[in-house]
């Protein structure tokens, strides 16, 4: 029991040394930066298979297109 009481008495001053004028600034910069980071590498992670699927997609839809209007001349 005596261990449990140190430990959190150990996790809880760190938390109580800051100041807390700045705890929340420091916070929502952290969680600003995190969110930043997070963001950049899934936008590098699917920005080029999103791409690429938007490059076939419009190709198929062009071809489409393209079958159309052959139908419509030969009418």
């Amino acid at each position: 029991m005596s261990t449990t009481t140190a430990s959190a008495a150990a996790t809880a001053a760190p938390l109580s040394q800051q100041p807390l004028s700045e705890s929340p600034e420091r916070s929502m910069t952290s969680v600003v930066q995190n969110a930043v980071e997070v963001l950049s590498a899934v936008g590098m992670t699917l920005i080029s298979p999103l791409l690429f699927l938007l490059i076939l997609v419009l190709s198929m839809f062009r071809s489409v297109l393209d079958a159309i209007r052959s139908r419509q001349h030969q009418c």
